[in-house]
C-alpha cells in the first residue's frame, strides 16, 4: 500500500492537536481580552443581555463561538446561559459550543453554524466581520 504525501496546504493533523498554545502571546497579538479571575462569568460575557436578545428574537438553535483564548470559559458560559434561559421560562432552545477555530479567532465560523442549523452565532471576543 502506497502512502500519500502530506498536502502542501495543510500541516500534520497531529500537530494541530498537540500544538502548545501560548495564551499570553496570542492575547498580545490579537488584542483579545481574557476574563480576570475576579470577574464573574455573568458580567464578563453579558449573560443577562444575551438571554434578553435570545428571547426577543426567539432563537431556538444558538451557536456559541469562542476564540482559543476564551475557550476555557465556554462550559461556564454554556451552563450560565442555559440556567438563565430556563429560569426565564425559555427552555425550548439548544445551545452549541463551536470550539473549532476556522481561519482565525476573529473569524465567525459560519460553516460550523450551518452544520448544526443554527439560528444565530454568538461570537465572543474580537470579530473581524470579513465576508
Amino acid at each position: 500500500m502506497q502512502t500519500l504525501p502530506a498536502s502542501a496546504f495543510s500541516s500534520n493533523d497531529e500537530a494541530a492537536i498537540t500544538r502548545p498554545l501560548d495564551l499570553e502571546e496570542q492575547e498580545k497579538r490579537t488584542g483579545i481580552q481574557r476574563r480576570e479571575e475576579n470577574v464573574a462569568i455573568e458580567e464578563f460575557y453579558e449573560i443577562e443581555e444575551t438571554v434578553a436578545q435570545i428571547q426577543q428574537r426567539q432563537f431556538k438553535r444558538i451557536a456559541l463561538q469562542f476564540p482559543d483564548e476564551m475557550l476555557s470559559d465556554s462550559v461556564a458560559v454554556y451552563l450560565a446561559l442555559g440556567s438563565r434561559l430556563k429560569d426565564a421560562g425559555y427552555s425550548d432552545c439548544n445551545l452549541f459550543v463551536l470550539a473549532d477555530t476556522s481561519y482565525g479567532s476573529c473569524c465567525t465560523d459560519e460553516v460550523a453554524a450551518q452544520h448544526i442549523n443554527a439560528d444565530v452565532v454568538i461570537h465572543y471576543g474580537h470579530a473581524c466581520l470579513s465576508a
